[in-house]
């Protein structure tokens, strides 16, 4: 049996007559997705806008009927031709929607076929976390459509809504005809409410908290670059920045060149690297109040 509820009418669950054809007709389309398993809570969910050209449902497998986290399959249908991507998750999925319904006051528990209609929080009304006002990636926003790599065409990113100090962490899919291919490599794989893009010098920011004591800001350019050197400074082993030189150094090539690392360390001093010669070096020392 399918429960229907529409977000903002909590508690309130109209009969199954208020279902019309076209909700069977998605909430089916789910059903013949990958990663069918009888044992599992199937909660459908569908958003009220069009997205990117997109119509957009999803089917969402809690672990429990109070669990925040589950798996999750999301179906992205383009309204002109037809076509449809999905994005996957089979390790653990929750945002800032699901959790509303987790959370909210009398809830109790998930069963299977329930559905939930979501309003789409847009990027432009970025206002729930004012550190973060600035960024052109959606705090609450659970996905979104962005040219992360200027090449003019936007990439599908997705939040884990981590609520960390730097924000929440985006991962980063580039839509092909075969599907969605994860960018898991920096600068993409570091992506996070933080991160600065300069569309005009092609350029991305990367900013890495841990704690009060150990930041830093990394710089990429759109630039092939063959990596030949690996040296990592002694003054950046177990450090963020040391963490992203090191999956930097993985490729044998990139399309984005890291250009400077500007590493604040103990809150004293700041250590600027820059590219000399294909080389990572140390080219100034800054005292960390002035850096501020």
């Amino acid at each position: 049996m399918i429960a229907l509820l529409l977000l903002g009418c909590k508690g309130k669950q109209p009969s199954n007559s208020n279902i019309n054809s076209a909700d069977y007709a998605w909430i089916n389309t789910l059903k013949e997705l990958p990663m069918k398993n009888d044992s599992l809570i199937n909660v459908y969910f569908k958003y009220n806008q069009i997205i990117n050209g997109y119509e957009v449902t999803g089917r969402w497998m809690p672990f429990d009927p109070h669990s925040e986290t589950g798996y999750l399959i999301m179906n992205f249908r383009d309204t002109i031709n037809g076509n449809s991507f999905q994005y996957v998750n089979t390790e653990k999925y929750n945002s800032y929607d699901t959790d509303n319904i987790t959370f909210s006051k009398d809830f109790e528990g998930y069963r299977n076929g329930d559905v939930y209609y979501f309003d789409y929080s847009f990027p432009d009304a970025n206002d729930s976390n004012e550190d973060f006002n600035n960024s052109p990636i959606g705090y609450r926003t659970p996905f979104q459509f962005l040219d992360v790599n200027f090449d003019g065409e936007k990439e599908l990113l997705i939040n884990d809504w981590g609520r960390y100090q730097g924000g929440n962490h985006y991962a980063v899919y580039k839509i092909t005809t075969d599907g969605l291919l994860l960018m898991d490599y920096p600068p993409f794989n570091r992506i996070n409410n933080s991160t600065e893009f300069n569309a005009e010098t092609k350029q991305i920011r990367l900013q890495e908290f841990d704690g009060v004591f150990d930041y830093s800001v990394v710089v990429f350019s759109d630039c092939a670059t063959r990596i030949t050197n690996r040296a990592i400074p002694t003054r950046l082993t177990n450090t963020t920045s040391g963490y992203i030189l090191e999956e930097y150094y993985q490729q044998e090539q990139t399309d984005f060149r890291l250009d400077s690392i500007y590493q604040y360390g103990n809150q004293d001093s700041v250590y600027v690297y820059g590219d000399v010669g294909n080389r990572l070096a140390l080219i100034d020392s800054i005292e960390y109040l002035k850096a501020i």
